[in-house]
């Protein structure tokens, strides 16, 4: 009995003295999660970035483009719009573009209201 006892507590000393020599299978786990999460944060902020760049270049492209809509409207808009910032009542728009007065009035509503 006193050789069994000797024996287990030999081999507990031998496997705790292994075991600061092995490697913590969780601690390597835990680093690789930790690299794993910072180079998803890495590349995260990296598309950021360049998400932000391109919608900065494109930004002001959009912007002409739509000033380039709004002066391509017809002549006979411009007009009465042109007209309706002078001052100039419905009908009087109206009689000098032949247009129907319904029709000036909402043209003249779009561009800002009605005089």
């Amino acid at each position: 009995m006193l050789i069994a006892a000797i024996t287990f507590l030999a081999a507990g000393i031998i496997l705790w003295i292994f075991s600061f020599f092995m490697q913590d299978k969780f601690k390597n786990m835990d680093q690789q999660i930790e690299q794993l999460t910072l180079s998803t944060m890495q590349e995260t902020y990296t598309m950021n970035k360049k998400i932000k760049v391109l919608e900065e270049e494109l930004l002001p492209t959009t912007q002409r483009e739509s000033k380039q809509n709004r002066s391509q409207k017809p002549a006979i808009f411009q007009k009465v719009q042109k007209l309706h910032q002078q001052g100039y009542s419905i009908k009087e728009i109206a009689n000098e573009t032949g247009l129907a007065e319904d029709d000036v009035y909402r043209v003249a509503r779009q561009t800002g209201g009605q005089r």
